[in-house]
């Protein structure tokens, strides 16, 4: 795959300015901090941090705030936002989240790894989405077509494609990375925000993978050869995934094999190639769990990390009748667990299989239901 880098030229000589005040300013102090911090990441800027002079202010004033070119920094004051109003500066971008396009120039999209440029009738629902990839454009321009909408995205490794009719922008979003996705890629910002478009993270190690793999899924490439690979000891060939801390491994990336293998994960019918376990004394632990869970025909097990809630817990089971066990998932996990595991939850197995999971307060309504 051959990759085409164009340069863009930056705007410089701006100046961005922090105004502050040294008294009744509890926030100031973080925010210049939060702005030092990627500050050298944009060398075209310059950068000050200003006294605010209450003295001469024509009207009440909110501190810390910071402008440049003529703009004020608008969204809330977390870093990922001022890196974005950083680059939309930088740019010569104006700082809006979607782009309101009514001609055809691209200075809009100047600067971006992947943009998604709509064309429909009606303003599509853009803004959520704006705001989880604050990496990528978004843009869209009124028109009139025999189709309901027309997407225009390039994805980040500069392939343009185009969509009409679309009903579900998710599938588009997922598609702004290639299929498999090579690794060094995920280490960018712009794919790690559009990683979490997809339903489950699979790592291939293998000089050559399958195609034809399901679109929801994120299939990352490796060779085996990265360090990551050889730090993590990841055989050639095998497939990765991860659930919180539990590892599955399959020693091949052959699509039949590797589908069933990835189903089976995603239903835990899979056992893990490594869950984490420690035995405590009147504990079932995450190695124990399958056997102790398979040895009652009904059976309730509390999840706790700390002693105060296991007990408020066991009180609350207290005229159950049939096994309760309990785990410290503080050190102990498994895959029969939802992915909103947390502590002081319970979850009720019956016939050998997890049937339902709830708050310690509430499980008891999950049980008479099934």
């Amino acid at each position: 795959m051959i990759f085409l880098f164009i340069l863009i030229p930056l705007v410089s000589g701006i100046h961005v300015r922090t105004y502050v005040s040294s008294m009744g300013c509890p926030g100031c102090v973080k925010w210049v901090s939060m702005i030092e911090q990627v500050r050298f990441d944009f060398p075209t800027l310059t950068f000050e941090t200003v006294e605010f002079d209450y003295e001469s202010a024509s009207q009440n004033t909110v501190l810390p705030y910071t402008t440049a070119a003529d703009s004020y920094y608008p969204w809330a004051q977390r870093s990922e936002y001022l890196v974005r109003w950083l680059s939309d500066i930088s740019h010569g971008r104006p700082p809006v989240l979607v782009q309101n396009i009514s001609s055809v120039g691209d200075g809009w999209r100047r600067g971006f790894v992947s943009w998604v440029h709509v064309l429909s009738s009606d303003y599509p629902r853009l803004d959520s989405h704006a705001r989880k990839l604050l990496s990528t454009g978004f843009g869209w321009s009124f028109m009139n077509s025999s189709f309901s909408n027309t997407v225009i995205f390039q994805r980040v490794d500069g392939e343009i494609g185009m969509e009409h009719n679309v009903n579900d922008m998710n599938v588009v979003l997922r598609r702004l990375v290639p299929s498999p996705i090579p690794f060094a890629l995920t280490e960018t910002a712009c794919v790690r925000e559009l990683l979490h478009y997809f339903d489950s993270d699979v790592y291939l190690v293998s000089p050559q993978v399958p195609s034809n793999l399901p679109e929801n899924v994120a299939w990352i490439h490796l060779f085996g050869n990265e360090s990551d690979a050889k730090q993590s000891n990841m055989s050639v060939p095998s497939a990765w995934m991860w659930k919180r801390d539990i590892e599955y491994m399959l020693p091949s990336v052959s699509r039949p094999e590797l589908l069933e293998w990835y189903f089976g994960v995603k239903e835990s019918m899979v056992e893990p190639y490594y869950r984490p376990s420690h035995a405590i004394v009147g504990d079932i632990s995450g190695n124990e769990l399958w056997s102790w869970v398979r040895g009652h025909p009904s059976a309730l097990l509390i999840v706790y990390n700390s002693l105060e809630s296991l007990y408020e817990c066991q009180e609350e089971l207290s005229s159950v009748e049939f096994e309760v066990g309990r785990m410290d998932i503080r050190v102990n996990d498994h895959e029969s667990f939802p992915d909103s595991n947390v502590p002081g939850m319970v979850h009720y197995y019956s016939g050998g299989n997890r049937v339902s999971s709830a708050m310690c307060k509430d499980i008891m309504k999950y049980i008479s239901i099934n």
